[in-house]
């Protein structure tokens, strides 16, 4: 805190286990299916913190959210009568800023120590950057020497060919937080 009322913080928010989607499609005579996966996101929240009062804390928080790590896992595989086909990508993102805040409040326990509980909400959308093919296999065996192209750029200036129109994917939230904060200071 650098007043009674204003102050700093820096966070850190980190994916550990993201929850997976898949989609799958069911024809005649197969079916499609594609999977995606966040790889352990990691986010810095630089923040700005208003409060009020004394032993009983009303604040608010506003700041931005900084992605370090933001790649994305997805997995295909399709069949189609005796042929069957799998296949994975890494997908790269963009660095782009997103935008945190948080009403809350904090409630003095012991001498030092706070427990507090809040209510936040993160605003990001990563923008592809580029999509890498690591694995592709037909029939069982593994093909991937045999494709030309396995990775695909995306830009915001498409410059013919070689690149192809960015696309975002959301990592806003919404939630609750609880726990406790130790004063070491004075």
């Amino acid at each position: 805190m650098i007043t009674k009322n204003f102050g700093l913080e820096i966070g850190g928010v980190i994916g550990i286990a993201p929850k997976s989607y898949t989609v799958q499609i069911n024809y005649a005579n197969g079916y499609q299916e594609y999977t995606q996966q966040a790889k352990t996101p990691v986010f810095i929240t630089p923040t700005m913190l208003l409060q009020t009062g004394n032993k009983v804390r009303v604040y608010l928080k506003s700041g931005l959210v900084l992605p370090l790590s933001s790649k994305m896992s997805a997995k295909y595989s399709e069949r189609q009568g005796a042929d069957y086909i799998t296949a994975a990508q890494t997908i790269s993102s963009k660095f782009n800023i997103g935008f945190t805040g948080a009403l809350g409040m904090k409630v003095n326990i012991l001498k030092g120590v706070d427990f507090w509980a809040d209510a936040n909400v993160t605003s990001l959308s990563l923008y592809v950057k580029k999509v890498e093919l690591t694995s592709y296999q037909y029939n069982g065996m593994n093909v991937l020497n045999y494709i030309a192209n396995k990775s695909t750029s995306y830009s915001n200036n498409m410059n013919g060919a070689s690149e192809l129109a960015t696309y975002s994917y959301p990592f806003s939230t919404i939630g609750m937080n609880i726990g406790l904060s130790f004063n070491f200071g004075k």
